[in-house]
């Protein structure tokens, strides 16, 4: 299935995604600061946070996805742990889109049907490849890219 359409709240920092043959789902990425994660006041079907924002969630129902740099990643479901994956190792260069990647590559395989732990372990080497480039987004790596990575 294909992604329909975005639209965005910047105000909540959440999304309605629509995907054809699927109903709408929300999708929250907290805010990014400096002085510790603010609470996201929010009810998403999928949240993706760093181990720091997880703390900051009043909520955890649903799915949560949590990265943790090179560490595994830890994928929740109504709070309980479901799935991990590890990233990839590569030589990282930026890290900056990292979590750009991992969030737009995780939604696009749910979007896309795959099994969660599918999901998470692309969503993993969508961030690493990204890790390993410089810039934003031209780091960003393509559907093939990521396949060609998890391919043995």
């Amino acid at each position: 299935p294909a992604v329909n359409g975005v639209i965005r709240n910047p105000r909540s920092r959440c999304a309605d995604v629509e995907s054809s043959g699927q109903s709408r789902r929300k999708i929250s990425t907290t805010p990014r600061v400096s002085s510790g994660a603010r609470p996201v006041i929010v009810d998403p079907d999928v949240t993706v946070v760093n181990r720091y924002e997880l703390e900051s969630l009043s909520h955890r129902d649903g799915v949560v996805a949590v990265t943790q740099g090179a560490e595994d990643a830890v994928l929740l479901e109504d709070g309980e742990e479901i799935a991990k994956a590890t990233p990839p190792h590569v030589e990282v260069v930026d890290g900056t889109g990292a979590g750009d990647a991992f969030t737009a590559c995780f939604l696009v395989s749910l979007l896309e049907e795959l099994e969660p732990v599918v999901a998470l372990e692309r969503a993993c080497a969508a961030g690493a490849l990204a890790a390993s480039r410089f810039g934003a987004q031209s780091s960003l790596p393509t559907a093939d890219e990521v396949d060609a990575l998890l391919t043995p």
